[in-house]
């Protein structure tokens, strides 16, 4: 199978790791990949590597190619031209915007697909990424399908037409398919509920090594999450203040964003800025790395709701963390509790608290630094999640089948 995977901006960019372990996983599966981003973001300190059936075509979007191919359609058929224009006009005027200016690519697009022979076009986001897949499948007969993530549904950059539209629209989580339905009337038929998938590492013995004479004397917390609100880093750093055993952690923050100098500011205000360590943007290799490495004891994400769809999906760094057997703390926003807790039979796989509550965070983190055997045993639990319900080589055969099902 031929496939195009059109991304927001990966493998250029910090972001969207999860784009290229999916593209990777599929050329496994026998697929083809071409992938599309929509945007060159500046860099690409993550270092992607690509499986050999994947293939990379990376245009700017405002290139000279780009634009004669655009100048060309419009010489040739201006009512189809102005169709396309008319097609991709939203409600909202900076969507409509972000819209026009990818209509050239998808132009230029076109004309390349075609030639490569691809099959299906599949887009992550259900933003410009999908306004791309959806124009280039109207000029060239391509179908097309999406996955939906969290923020892009509520964007809602032409989500009805687009759900209409596509063969079928892959959502990452259950809450997604809720936010959707707030925002859109969605055709039931076409609406895919598949979580992301992460790779299970071979299983070992032990969870991790034991930390009584282990190598590092602190018990070591990660957060690898962006300094942004939604991600509630402030309320780990007060729980960090409010810990009775803070003596004996430190505390890793793996990201960048708005809110450094605040939390900087907060911590030392606290008086807890010597427990922790700002690491700035961490390539996705070197945090796989630290958890092969068993270098990290605990991920805790203190995620916020922030209303109006502001909040979690199912986030993939808890997923990574418990696949090489790291017990997680996380909160019950978004799309988590879909992740550490079987809504059917009451098993949790990971310790839940509310949001916003640092005092009871603080309390989980003492239970985690004081008993190894309750840490092991968030540990395996949250392996055997994974395995049974987010293992990307089972996932991505379940992918393969709803595009091959749809070309």
């Amino acid at each position: 199978m031929r496939l195009a995977v059109i991304s927001s901006s990966a493998p250029y960019g910090k972001g969207e790791s999860f784009v290229i372990t999916e593209a990777n996983a599929l050329s496994e599966e026998a697929v083809d990949v071409l992938l599309i981003p929509t945007q060159l973001r500046p860099g690409n300190p993550n270092r992607f590597q690509l499986h050999e059936r994947v293939s990379l075509l990376a245009q700017p979007s405002l290139s000279l190619s780009v634009v004669s191919a655009f100048f060309s359609l419009l010489i040739q058929s201006p009512a189809k031209v102005l169709s396309l224009f008319k097609l991709v006009t939203d409600t909202n005027i900076w969507n409509t915007v972000k819209n026009y200016l990818v209509l050239p690519k998808a132009i230029w697009l076109s004309k390349q697909l075609k030639q490569r022979n691809i099959e299906h076009i599949y887009a992550h986001w259900m933003t410009t990424s999908a306004t791309l897949a959806m124009v280039i499948s109207r000029l060239t007969g391509i179908p097309w399908s999406c996955t939906a993530h969290r923020g892009d549904i509520v964007t809602n950059n032409l989500l009805e037409l687009k759900c209409q539209d596509a063969s079928f629209v892959r959502f990452i989580s259950i809450s997604g398919v809720e936010l959707a339905r707030a925002r859109a009337k969605l055709n039931d038929s076409k609406v895919k509920i598949l979580h992301m998938g992460v790779s299970v590492p071979p299983v070992t013995e032990q969870p991790k090594p034991s930390l009584v004479g282990a190598s590092r004397s602190l018990f070591t917390i990660l957060c690898p999450a962006n300094l942004i609100p939604v991600k509630g880093h402030k309320y780990l750093i007060e729980a960090m203040s409010k810990m009775k055993r803070a003596e004996k952690v430190r505390l890793l923050l793996a990201g960048d964003g708005e809110l450094r100098e605040k939390l900087e500011t907060q911590a030392t205000k606290l008086g807890v800025a010597e427990k922790i360590s700002f690491l700035g943007h961490v390539p996705h290799n070197n945090l796989i790395t630290m958890y092969e490495n068993k270098e990290v004891d605990l991920v805790v994400l203190p995620s916020l709701d922030l209303g109006n769809g502001i909040h979690e999906g199912i986030p993939v760094s808890l997923m990574e963390a418990m696949s090489h057997q790291v017990p997680v703390i996380s909160t019950r926003t978004g799309g988590i509790p879909e992740l550490l807790e079987d809504s059917m039979t009451g098993s949790e796989f990971g310790c839940l608290v509310t949001a916003g509550d640092s005092s009871v965070l603080a309390e989980e983190i003492d239970n985690m630094v004081g008993c190894e055997s309750f840490c092991n045993y968030w540990a395996r639990s949250g392996l055997t999640r994974i395995t049974e319900n987010f293992n990307l080589e089972i996932n991505t055969k379940r992918l393969v089948d709803l595009l091959s099902d749809r070309r």
